[in-house]
């Protein structure tokens, strides 16, 4: 069944017979029950689709940071999420089908004017622990000392992400992150970016490399 909200004169959400009604992004909007096909998949659309599978598989789980991310791209009423998902279907997808994968240090969480980190690296020599370090370097241009770091780390053995909003700055140039002890021995890909203060323009995101947690 059908909901029409606002009013007769709003948009409805649900199902009428076979008009679907829904929104995005503020946007009414009405589509038709998609036909079931009975034509089998040519090769190259399964590529597509086992490209579009991984992509979204990795993606999903932290699309709140590719908002975040991406939100300074000129980008109409795509988000974030959505140009990230793009950006990695493009460069990151490696392999021939059906054996595809990604390639982790091709993938980008965040783009943005503000500066890269440099000399990035992160280590873990003490147990259920990582330090990252860069060099803390500044300007009044596009590289403030209260710049904030986002770091996302992925677990590729189990598949999992942990994210740090620490307030840490472009300025403090370490930056310690607790692992929980059942990640000991497993291999950590890192992910790491600026923001500004106030939270409305970002740096790219720069691949740290992967660790193995102590």
């Amino acid at each position: 069944m059908g909901r029409i909200e606002k009013g007769f004169n709003g948009g409805f959400k649900g199902k009428v017979g076979k008009i679907v009604g829904s929104s995005w992004r503020e946007l009414d909007y009405i589509r038709s029950v998609p036909k079931r096909s009975s034509v089998p998949a040519t090769t190259k659309q399964l590529i597509q689709q086992a490209k579009f599978a991984l992509a979204v598989r990795f993606l999903q789980p932290f699309k709140e940071i590719l908002n975040i991310g991406y939100q300074n791209q000129n980008s109409g009423r795509s988000t974030g999420y959505n140009m990230a998902l793009r950006e990695t279907l493009y460069t990151a997808v490696s392999g021939e089908f059906p054996n595809l994968s990604l390639d982790y240090s091709k993938i980008i969480i965040s783009k943005g004017g503000l500066a890269k980190p440099e000399g990035l690296q992160f280590v873990s020599n003490q147990p259920e622990e990582l330090i990252f370090t860069w060099l803390p370097r500044s300007n009044d241009l596009n590289a403030r000392a209260s710049d904030k770091a986002i770091i996302l780390m992925f677990n590729a053995g189990k598949e999992t992400y942990s994210e740090s909003f620490a307030e840490v700055t472009r300025m403090d140039g370490e930056c310690m992150v607790s692992m929980p002890a059942i990640y000991s021995g497993d291999v950590m890909h890192a992910y790491f970016f600026f923001v500004s203060e106030k939270g409305d323009r970002c740096s790219e995101s720069v691949y740290a490399g992967q660790a193995t947690v102590a």
